[in-house]
């Protein structure tokens, strides 16, 4: 039976990647240096902050808690197949057909940026994802019957996640997307945790307000991690899991009563469900275009909107056209 909450969880996470995205140009990052944006702004860098604290981690806690849901008595090279045909190959075809012919417009990278961005995939842009989600099926495919969910495995993947993680996301080339998988590796299991623990989460009524707590220590993560300190940058990457895992939980326990009503069962909800996926493969690009032609002629919350919307919008119109062949339907995973 389908679990209509985490379909919930998985395809508005999907958009706050959207909005966080059509929030980028406005924080005072290098995230599209093609043309200067009015100016930077404090609280739109706070609220992109704040979505990239749970939006991204959400989705793959939401991945894993499918995964022990469907793939216990499952065999591993079926699993490790299924991923390839759903992640690689759109990870593959996307980069080639569309991601590249938009970075040479944009950035005008040299040979050797395209082949340590994409061909080594150190920052192939909002693929790195795809990467990141395979590398995680993989390895949870192989200890998928021996995994206990514990406190005991979970402080294990945490430091795991948090330290070796970090440290080779951030002290290396990342080639492959190698040590965002392994941070992100905390965050799948604690999807498992869920699945397996769901049911005394939901009769447990002190947890909503528990998790809470660590929440309040998100701005104070904010300016460890803006900060010039290294000491700082390390507290940071070892107290952020544990606030990402009170909002995955918070998110899942709201996403289980958001499914009981019927407002969730409208057509543009079914829409948006059902091409997720492809928002996400081809929104970063068109919201590149968006901005180069409005950037200065609105305000800044009308272009994040329009971004936003058109963003979907497109993708969504793209998704339609490539599913009438079935060889681009197989292509990009859709």
């Amino acid at each position: 039976m389908k679990d209509k909450s985490i379909s919930i969880i998985k395809t508005y996470m999907m958009i706050a990647v959207v909005l966080y995205h059509s929030m980028m140009f406005y924080t005072g990052t290098s995230w599209f240096t093609y043309i200067e944006p009015k100016g930077h702004f404090k609280i739109i860098e706070l609220l992109a902050f704040f979505l990239n604290s749970f939006h991204v981690a959400t989705f793959v806690a939401a991945s894993g808690y499918l995964f022990f849901y469907k793939n216990y008595n499952s065999d591993k090279k079926k699993i490790i197949k299924k991923k390839i045909d759903r992640l690689i190959l759109p990870f593959i075809f996307t980069t080639i057909c569309w991601v590249l012919p938009f970075e040479m417009i944009f950035f005008k990278p040299n040979i050797k940026n395209i082949f340590l961005k994409f061909f080594l995939a150190t920052s192939p842009r909002q693929l790195w994802f795809l990467l990141m989600l395979f590398w995680n099926f993989v390895v949870f495919a192989y200890v998928i019957k021996k995994i206990k969910f514990n406190k005991k495995t979970l402080l294990i993947m945490y430091f795991i996640s948090s330290i070796l993680g970090v440290a080779i996301s951030k002290l290396t080339l990342d080639i492959f997307q190698i040590g965002n998988a392994i941070q992100y590796l905390l965050y799948f299991y604690f999807g498992g945790f869920l699945y397996h623990k769901k049911n005394y989460i939901e009769i447990n009524k002190k947890i909503f307000m528990i998790v809470i707590i660590p929440i309040i220590l998100l701005y104070p993560s904010y300016l460890l991690n803006i900060s010039n300190s290294l000491f700082a940058k390390i507290i940071y990457h070892l107290i952020m899991p544990c606030i990402k895992c009170c909002e995955i939980l918070i998110i899942f326990i709201i996403a289980r009563k958001i499914a009981q009503f019927k407002i969730n069962n409208t057509k543009i909800n079914e829409i948006l469900e059902n091409n997720s996926f492809g928002i996400y493969l081809f929104h970063q690009q068109i919201i590149y275009v968006i901005i180069t032609i409005i950037n200065n002629k609105l305000n800044v919350i009308t272009q994040i909107t329009i971004s936003l919307i058109i963003s979907i919008l497109l993708s969504i119109v793209i998704c339609n056209i490539l599913r009438k062949n079935k060889i681009s339907k197989k292509m990009f995973g859709l």
